[in-house]
């Protein structure tokens, strides 16, 4: 068969085939937002599980497909090896409290972390009249 002038490989009818599946084909849909969510960089191992955790979410739920989320998983895996590095590089860059407060930053964005917060502080609540009552 002959090449189609559509197309510089493809026969016209594989070539016909072929622009009726990218007309059907609905654009990638971008999730780099909701993965980070409140966060700007994953330089702590509690940013890369929250990612991790949202990209969890979108695979389970099906929106993202699981060749993609094997291959974030890993990437996120690379970035979780990389965390003790970052953190003796920006503790020799940055002063120790700009590091706490970024941090800190980080932590307060998590709403999960929130609450883990809150149920410690319960436990310690909860925990002083019985060590007073000794």
């Amino acid at each position: 068969m002959t090449r189609s002038a559509s197309h510089p490989s493809l026969c016209a009818h594989h070539a016909g085939q072929k622009l009726k599946l990218m007309k059907r084909e609905k654009p990638p849909e971008k999730f780099g937002a909701e993965l980070l969510g409140p966060l700007e960089y994953l330089d702590s191992s509690s940013a890369v599980n929250y990612a991790l955790s949202k990209l969890l979410l979108l695979a389970a739920d099906r929106r993202i497909p699981p060749r993609e989320a094997a291959s974030l998983g890993y990437l996120c895996q690379l970035l979780l090896q990389s965390v003790n590095g970052v953190a003796k590089e920006q503790k020799i860059a940055l002063d120790f409290k700009d590091r706490e407060e970024r941090l800190t930053k980080i932590y307060e964005s998590i709403p999960a972390l929130q609450e883990l917060e809150d149920d410690e502080e319960e436990a310690e609540v909860a925990a002083e009249p019985a060590a007073q009552a000794k």
